[in-house]
């Protein structure tokens, strides 16, 4: 088993290298591993991994998703959960960041993604920001740090795939997901508090009660987004894959009936925007999927069951040691990446330790995504100093409190079960 790993990992080490992508590194990894050894992986049942990987009704309902929220943004969504968070957290000590962090509370509920969120809140925020003399580094560093709740707060895309991939009940990861986005919305906002008294960033006068009003009623319809999901789901009314669909409906209703701000040109670029991310997430899944089927195959699973065991007793501090694996991936791997291949490979050490799955679900999800804002792959890192027009440096200097009260959030998911499972306890009957 030692030549496998070795072959195997050797391999996907030497394509990342030569500066491969990641999907393409394990995908060839997995393939040279099956030409190596075909008695063990045959070259005709890699090929069928990697097509049967997607062969599931249940991923229709990622480039739904993702339709859906480009739908909402071209049809002038985002401006209005903008608006929203401004008349009512404008007031605050460094009104706008605090708006900041609202809008992508709000839009989590929308996209999924935290991709999406970020280019979505960070185009209309991270101008005003700077407009009222926020540092350029400090607004795009925040506005990184929000979007790391799309993937936490449902619908969430990588809940989602974990769902798939896991076969755990869809319904309670993602009601599981709504404290610790809570919680990260408000660790955030306590930071931007203490960032602002420190640092003397203004507040906006405070809207009048009429004002607000007026703004959330007409950002009503797409704040109600995530309750559709959770209620058609909770009720048994539709699939994954069925909500979806009529998100994409509800979208385009809202934006040419309602919002008036859909029109043809933006429909085909939500519909390109869409195909290109659902493919990248796809394609992924695929290969990642292919990996670690071989890594299971392997007994991969079961030797760091044993590994875990070894090191750490009873629930918490497996939880511990698997946070700190985490965090550790989602310095060179993407969300994604992490979630496929460690979810199949970590669940027997999970289930050993009598870790709910639907708290080791939610807590991959969160602490896989903190890698999207830590350095030197994290994408919203980039995509933020991009918006921003700031250096690099000066973007991951100021994520470095962001960083710190993400990972102390992540640390109460991981140890305090009841973060994640109290709400799902509470509204739903029995899953495990």
């Amino acid at each position: 088993m030692t030549l496998d790993l070795a072959l195997l990992f050797g391999g996907l080490l030497g394509l990342l290298f030569l500066g491969a992508p990641v999907f393409l590194a394990m995908g060839g990894a997995a393939a040279l591993y099956a030409l190596v050894f075909p008695d063990r992986v045959p070259v005709l049942a890699l090929v069928q991994g990697f097509v049967q990987g997607m062969d599931s009704f249940g991923f229709a309902a990622i480039p739904f998703f993702l339709l859906a929220g480009e739908l909402m943004m071209a049809g002038g969504v985002s401006a209005r959960l903008v608006a929203v968070a401004q008349v009512w957290l404008g007031h605050w000590r460094g009104g706008l960041a605090q708006a900041n962090v609202g809008a992508n509370l709000a839009f989590a509920g929308i996209s999924g993604s935290a991709v999406a969120d970020a280019a979505a809140i960070g185009a209309t925020m991270i101008p005003a920001m700077k407009r009222s003399g926020y540092p350029a580094g400090f607004a795009a560093a925040l506005t990184a740090s929000a979007a790391v709740l799309g993937p936490v707060i449902p619908p969430s895309i990588p809940l989602l795939l974990f769902a798939l991939i896991t076969d755990t009940p869809l319904i309670p990861l993602f009601l599981g997901g709504v404290v610790p986005g809570l919680l990260i919305a408000v660790a955030l906002m306590a930071t931007c508090w203490w960032q602002a008294r420190r640092r003397g960033f203004p507040a906006a006068p405070r809207a009048p009660w009429a004002e607000r009003g007026r703004v959330t009623w007409g950002a009503a319809p797409a704040l109600l987004m995530p309750l559709v999901v959770l209620l058609a789901l909770r009720g048994g009314a539709a699939t994954a894959s069925e909500v979806g669909a009529v998100l994409v409906a509800y979208a385009v209703l809202l934006g040419v009936f309602v919002y008036r701000g859909l029109d043809a040109r933006g429909f085909g670029q939500a519909l390109s925007a869409a195909a290109r991310d659902s493919a990248r997430v796809l394609i992924v899944v695929s290969c990642a999927g292919v990996f670690a089927w071989i890594l299971v195959a392997l007994g991969m699973g079961e030797g760091v069951a044993r590994l875990v065991g070894g090191i750490a007793e009873g629930p918490a501090q497996t939880m511990l040691v698997i946070g700190v694996l985490l965090l550790v991936l989602g310095l060179a791997l993407e969300p994604v990446t992490v979630l496929i291949v460690c979810g199949p490979v970590l669940m027997p050490a999970v289930l050993a330790a009598g870790v709910d799955p639907v708290h080791f679900g939610v807590a991959l999800a969160v602490g896989s995504t903190i890698g999207l804002v830590t350095p030197p792959v994290g994408v919203l890192i980039y995509l933020g100093a991009t918006q921003a027009q700031a250096p690099v440096a000066e973007v991951i200097r100021e994520l470095l409190p962001f960083i710190l009260v993400l990972s102390l959030v992540f640390l109460a998911v991981l140890l305090v079960p009841a973060v994640t499972l109290a709400l799902p306890g509470a509204l739903l009957p029995p899953w495990r």
